[in-house]
């Protein structure tokens, strides 16, 4: 077979969409100012809702295209990468100045009701007579026509996948007598979001502070008397766990598991205020009184070396203190007689790491304490002799890394010296927030100036991630691995309605819809047991936004 004389001066343009034959569905496409089209963010939804339970269908293109005036090698020859062409509903997507090449569309979640159809639109433009095409599925049997559609019911996705959760799509295009192809996989890939938590019985659970313990996921709920307790979800039922106070909330946050148990602080009206608890798994005890008969005002729980410490008030202000299991010990006393004000505990490689009140009080410094030596050293000056306040400790690929107040951009502390990182919003602030480790490289957020986005840092530069709405505010946050890839919460709309989206390291995908085209409100994602747990807002039969419980497997 002959190879390809020349270049062909054609555009392959992918488009997916949905098409409805029933007058009550909304197609939820949004608006251009929501859609992905960044770099190599292209994705395109298919969000498919039934009573509680929502199946979540994701297309991706199967590799992403570079950035505009990039080559891209395919068989025939070099193709260099355009903006161009729109799909449905006026969506951006990447086409080719010079060539063919796989291409994607970069839409937001489309609800695809039970009659609803799944349409991948292939049309092209150029010189050349392209007359070769060819489709796998195992969808159904697809007819492979140039400038015509393949269409995909909603149930043949689903009848395809059966147990499996992915399955793909395969097309071709070029011409005949010639080795020049190119090849678009589409893979759908199925989610499953599940209501878990009706404590309230139609109204809000006002659910808060989640973590896993024990082959369960642990969180705090209001019960129906809206008083405020501790609940475990096992996989199959929600048992309340505290009652620490008979007539009262019982105000539980910061859990932490620590040596086999769970730790929290919990208000003991009987002990004067709140304390520090341990659950392990059977009864709750009462552990600090730090000050007793007055509340210790417990926070900022972290595990390092074996010991469990937090921050707790006395007569004197705040300290540090650690539980060996046995005893409870005061650590810090930076300040002899006043208040240390220690913030944000980090663990990294045997030491605590934390912000406190320097010794020449200008400011929140960074600071570190030494388990085996029981040494405090300060080690950020960043502002010499001014009032520089560090917060937001993380620790994300082996590296401790904070924010300070003056600008919010990112630092880091590689054991010597302390190192700024960003500087996204030049001469503004940053306001950097939820680091995360992925892939070998830290994820944050910050304010670029117009709008908070998703950035990446590989250890040499930073490349910005997200833009889900295009020149706008994509308010992301809630940075969270799941199954080898990175979820997130973020706004798809000039409304604010935030869903849950889902980064696999190449494309963004809108992951939840559960009121289609409205806020669903997704916050604190934990991963417990194989599955993605998190807070949201579903509306009842009376169109009222609820809080409850949802988990994504």
């Amino acid at each position: 077979m002959k190879k390809l004389a020349s270049i062909f001066t054609a555009s392959l343009l992918l488009a997916i969409f949905a098409s409805c034959s029933s007058s009550t569905h909304t197609n939820n496409n949004n608006n251009s100012d929501s859609n992905n089209n960044n770099n190599s963010v292209l994705s395109g939804d298919a969000v498919i809702v039934a009573d509680t339970t929502i199946e979540v269908v994701s297309l991706d293109t199967s590799s992403p295209l570079p950035a505009t005036g990039e080559a891209v090698t395919l068989e025939g020859g070099p193709f260099t990468t355009v903006a161009g062409g729109t799909a449905a509903g006026g969506t951006p997507v990447h086409s080719t100045d010079d060539g063919l090449a796989a291409t994607g569309a970069g839409l937001s979640a489309i609800s695809i009701a039970p009659d609803t159809t799944v349409t991948i639109s292939l049309s092209y433009s150029g010189s050349e007579t392209l007359d070769y095409c060819s489709a796998n599925s195992p969808f159904q049997t697809l007819v492979c026509t140039l400038g015509s559609d393949l269409v995909i019911t909603r149930q043949s996705i689903l009848d395809a996948m059966g147990e499996s959760s992915t399955a793909s799509i395969s097309i071709n295009v070029g011409k005949s007598g010639y080795d020049s192809k190119t090849s678009n996989v589409i893979t759908a890939t199925k989610y499953k979001i599940t209501q878990v938590s009706d404590i309230t019985s139609g109204g809000d659970d006002v659910l808060n502070n989640f973590v896993a313990f024990n082959n369960a996921i642990y969180f705090v709920a209001n019960d129906s008397e809206a008083n405020s307790r501790l609940y475990r979800y096992d996989g199959e039922s929600i048992t309340p766990i505290s009652k620490i106070n008979e007539h009262g909330n019982d105000y539980i946050s910061d859990l932490t598991v620590y040596d086999g148990a769970l730790y929290f602080r919990a208000d003991n009206m009987a002990s004067g205020g709140d304390k520090l608890h341990r659950y392990d798994g059977s009864n709750i005890t009462q552990i600090s009184d730090v000050w007793n008969g007055h509340a210790d005002d417990i926070r900022h729980l972290a595990v390092c070396n074996g010991a469990l410490y937090f921050v707790a008030y006395k007569t004197n202000g705040w300290k540090i203190y650690m539980f060996d299991g046995t005893n409870v010990t005061q650590v810090s006393d930076i300040h002899s007689g006043a208040d240390d004000h220690p913030i944000s505990l980090a663990a990294l490689n045997g030491i605590l790491y934390f912000s406190a009140v320097s010794t020449d009080n200008h400011g929140i410094k960074l600071h570190s304490y030494n388990p085996n030596t029981g040494i405090i050293t300060q080690l950020s000056d960043i502002i010499p002799g001014g009032d520089e306040y560090v917060d937001n400790l993380t620790v994300a690929n082996g590296t401790l890394y904070f924010t300070i107040n003056h600008n919010q951009k990112l630092y880091n502390y590689d054991g010597t010296y302390t190192n700024q990182i960003s500087d996204i919003n030049s001469g503004g602030n940053d306001d950097v927030k939820n680091v995360t480790g992925f892939n070998g490289a830290v994820y944050f957020t910050a304010n670029n100036g117009t709008g908070y986005k998703i950035y990446r840092y590989d250890g040499d530069s930073i490349t910005q991630i997200s833009n889900i709405r295009d020149g706008g505010n994509d308010k992301p946050s809630n940075l969270t691995v799941f199954n080898g890839a990175l979820y997130f919460t973020a706004d798809t709309s000039p409304d604010g309605y935030s869903k849950l989206f889902r980064y696999n390291g190449t494309n963004i995908a809108q992951v939840s819809d559960i009121n289609s085209g409205g806020e669903d409100g997704p916050d604190n994602l934990t991963v417990a047991n194989g599955a993605l747990y998190f807070k949201a807002s579903k509306l009842d039969d009376s169109m009222v936004l609820r809080e409850k419980l949802f988990k994504l497997e």
